[in-house]
């Protein structure tokens, strides 16, 4: 797919698995809303993650390790501190 802009489309995806607490917010325009520290390390795994790619926590690659994790290392995660962090390229990108 490419964009007006003319190049090829990058996206970055965050993954964190843990207890989260869900409700509707609003009153005229209704939204379904996801809180917690669970969200919260999700969207930094995005914002320190890299282009074409997923970034876990180590919990997600616990949880599904015949997956081809790639360690990043720790990272300095905001709120967090230092987080082992695992990268994943799927394939096709």
């Amino acid at each position: 797919m490419k964009p007006v802009v003319n190049r090829p489309t990058s996206m970055r995806v965050g993954v964190h698995s843990g207890p989260i607490m869900s409700g509707i917010v609003g009153t005229k325009n209704l939204r379904f809303c996801l809180f917690g520290d669970t969200m919260n390390t999700a969207a930094r795994m995005v914002q320190t993650g890299v282009p074409d790619a997923i970034q876990a926590s180590y919990v997600v690659a616990d949880l599904v390790p015949s997956e081809k994790w790639q360690a990043r290392g720790n990272l300095q995660i905001k709120g967090k501190g230092k987080m082992k962090t695992y990268v994943l390229h799927p394939k096709g990108i």
